[in-house]
């Protein structure tokens, strides 16, 4: 099962499921001027692990995005971060 967390004062949303070898998920963040920015999608090539969903200025609109792994696990440790710009 794959886990994701973030930083409790960012408002995010987030939808996800799997195919037995992929994770897909929609992550969608509310900016500062209550506009909705995504979704970013990305399809991790796992199924396990923990990860943390990251919001950093940049991108367009001003957001990036990051899904970053916090566990060593065998299944996620070849994919370090995922990045997109929102």
């Amino acid at each position: 099962m794959v886990t994701f967390t973030w930083d409790s004062h960012l408002p995010i949303s987030y939808k996800h499921n799997d195919d037995g070898s992929t994770t897909h998920i929609e992550i969608t963040y509310t900016d500062r001027f209550n506009n909705s920015v995504g979704p970013f999608c990305a399809t991790l090539p796992v199924t396990e692990g923990a990860f943390k969903i990251a919001v950093y200025p940049g991108g367009r609109d001003g957001v990036q995005v990051r899904i970053e792994k916090l566990d060593d696990s065998p299944n996620t440790q070849c994919h370090k971060n995922y990045v997109a710009n929102l």
